[in-house]
């Protein structure tokens, strides 16, 4: 058999089989009035987007409503320090000024200027604690 042959046999055993395969009809795709257009969004779609929308601006809301506090507690807890070591700063001063008034020589120098005289006589030593 030539290449010729051979082809035509091929072509026509595929002939053949065609002709003895049933015919079978094609299947009924959707119908045209079965078939819905599809809204772009569901009305459930639409419920999930706005509960969603709510739950996202009420989130914000508190965020910056705590937020805020935060900076006002802030601003209370600096001032509170700044006043606080004023406060430091004074108790440093009257601390440094009881010394310096308490010291022996300035209570006798009072006691000179207010006619109290230095008798030994009278002195008792008092043993500490």
């Amino acid at each position: 058999m030539g290449l010729r042959q051979y082809e035509q046999y091929i072509e026509q055993s595929q002939i053949e089989e065609i002709i003895e395969q049933p015919h079978t009809k094609p299947s009924p795709g959707p119908s045209k009035k079965s078939h819905k257009k599809r809204k772009a969004v569901s009305k459930g779609e639409k419920i999930l987007f706005i509960l969603y929308s709510v739950f996202t601006v009420f989130c914000g809301t508190i965020l910056l409503h705590n937020q805020a506090q935060l900076n006002e507690i802030n601003r209370e807890v600096h001032s509170m320090s700044i006043a606080i070591n004023d406060v430091q700063k004074e108790n440093g001063q009257l601390l440094i000024q009881i010394n310096e008034k308490s010291s022996y020589e300035r209570i006798w120098q009072k006691a000179k200027e207010r006619g109290l005289n230095l008798n030994e006589s009278n002195v008792k030593v008092v043993p500490g604690r």
